[in-house]
């Protein structure tokens, strides 16, 4: 701003230049641009981070108690929780390659190639949608089935630390799915 003064009235040409860029069609498409690249990539990263919890918070947990405690065998695990830790560790590198982008060094960032390879990612999301409601009816025999597992997934839900119950937090690869 001082620099500004000092030319007294008279504005520099690079000024000038940016002055118009600013003002330019091309100006607006390139923050359209940014805003949606910003936008993909939180919406990415809150997805990210809440399915992440998923697996932090119930599923290793439940891996690491043995059956007598939780009242879950593996393969009830296997079936409530489906192809949801491929799902999430394809959404992490993802994000990453998104996140890449936006801190590259070149001034057009291009994220088609980080949105090509989310194509595999889709087989595993209709998979995992087919199976939804085989990890429903697992969930519900579980909790039926005995004492055990309502209240080992009752205080793994207080220790997540999240409002948010179990069968709910299965739900999102669903529902990103349709938002794709």
């Amino acid at each position: 701003n001082q620099k500004r003064k000092n030319w007294k009235g008279k504005e520099p040409q690079l000024f000038g230049v940016v002055s118009e860029y600013q003002k330019s069609e091309h100006s607006k498409q390139d923050r359209m641009k940014w805003k949606l690249i910003m936008e993909i990539y939180r919406s990415q990263k809150t997805y990210v981070d809440k399915i992440t919890l998923v697996c932090e918070k119930y599923i290793y947990q439940l891996r690491k108690t043995n059956s007598r405690a939780s009242g879950a065998t593996r393969e009830d695990l296997r079936l409530l929780f489906g192809s949801f830790e491929v799902i999430v560790s394809l959404d992490q590198d993802i994000l990453s390659g998104l996140k890449d982008k936006l801190y590259s060094p070149y001034l057009e960032p291009c994220i088609g190639d980080v949105l090509i390879r989310m194509g595999p990612i889709f087989e595993l999301y209709v998979q995992y949608c087919r199976g939804f409601d085989k990890s429903f009816s697992t969930l519900a025999k579980l909790q039926n089935k005995s004492k055990l597992f309502p209240e080992y997934l009752e205080k793994l839900y207080k220790q997540s630390g999240t409002k948010i119950p179990l069968m709910t937090m299965l739900e999102f690869p669903v529902q990103r799915f349709i938002c794709f």
